[in-house]
Parts: C-alpha cells; sequence; structure tokens
C-alpha cells in the first residue's frame, strides 16, 4: 500500500483543502515506489472534513481540462469522512480527480495493473 495524496499535510503534490469545483491532475505511476508502467490502480478514496454534501471523481485523464465522467466514486454528507474503494485506469503516468464540495482528500493505493 502506498498513500498517494493526502491534502492534510503530507508534503506530497497538493498540501490544501481541496476546493469546491476543482480538478486536480495527480501523477500516480513512478511515485511512491508505484511501478512506472502501472495501467491502473485499485485505492481507497476518502473525503476528510467535507464542507457540503458532494461527491468525487476519478477516472484516467491525458489532461487536466478534461470534463469529468458523470459517475461520481465516492459520495458523501457534510462534515463526514467518507470512504470508498475504486478501481482507476491511468492516462500516461496519472488520473484525475474532481471534487463537487470542498473537501480534504486522502488517496491510498492498495494495488496495481499491469
Amino acid at each position: 500500500p502506498v498513500r498517494l495524496l493526502d491534502s492534510r499535510g503530507s508534503g506530497r503534490a497538493l498540501d490544501a483543502r481541496m476546493p469546491a469545483g476543482d480538478l486536480s491532475s495527480i501523477r500516480v505511476a513512478g511515485v511512491g515506489g508505484l511501478p512506472s508502467d502501472a495501467e491502473a490502480v485499485s485505492a481507497n478514496l476518502i473525503a476528510v472534513s467535507p464542507t457540503g454534501p458532494g461527491f468525487v471523481t476519478a477516472w484516467p485523464c491525458a489532461r487536466a481540462d478534461e470534463s469529468p465522467p458523470t459517475a461520481s466514486n465516492l459520495n458523501h454528507p457534510t462534515g463526514r469522512n467518507v470512504a470508498n474503494g475504486a478501481t482507476v485506469g491511468l492516462a500516461g503516468q496519472g488520473l484525475c480527480a474532481y471534487h463537487r464540495t470542498s473537501t480534504h482528500l486522502v488517496i491510498g493505493v492498495t494495488g496495481i495493473w499491469r
């Protein structure tokens, strides 16, 4: 297992609460000991202290300006920490995450697919 992202101050790529409507491009392959030839990951997505009801969507994207798919990976109420597992393909070496409501985001990779 690898803690890929923790916006609560992990020192990694994003160290702040994700703003509502934010789309983040996240490098995965080759990070934290993950192999650079990974094509998908099994991950635990966690919304921490969301400011309102909302959702998080993770998907393979080639560019951060792509529109997110219409399905979510994680739905959460206001103020409640919620986790959900997802298998997400990678585009290039990463994925994108869209946050409907301002929240901290934690992503833990639990497996890789080649």
